[in-house]
């Protein structure tokens, strides 16, 4: 953008890829980390590993909440240690309980 004085460079400066505007700040974080991609794919282990485990359980008419206590076992850092952002999980699980409560 440009500023009153015509220079390229005003308040917002805005980075053009592709067409596609983008703040400069944010892109930098998002390319720099990939916290949110790691986080999303654990939410989605974890979730792939809760479904097999209590579709198991269901099959072996056992009660489903156990299923989730093994599958969270399975996932963890005490079990196969399949979870690699496990302080970001930990917080979402805290607020999970929070709203089953």
């Amino acid at each position: 953008m440009k500023n009153k004085s015509g220079d390229p460079g005003g308040e917002i400066d805005v980075l053009n890829i592709q067409g596609v505007a983008l703040f400069p700040e944010r892109y930098q974080s998002i390319q720099n980390t990939g916290m949110e991609v790691h986080l999303l794919q654990d939410i989605v282990l974890i979730l792939g590993l809760s479904a097999a485990v209590v579709f198991l359980f269901q099959r072996l008419n056992l009660p489903t909440i156990p299923g989730y206590l093994l599958a969270g076992i399975i996932a963890g850092p005490s079990g196969l240690k399949l979870v690699a952002v496990t302080h970001e999980v930990e917080q979402l699980s805290e607020i999970g309980v929070i709203l089953l409560l």
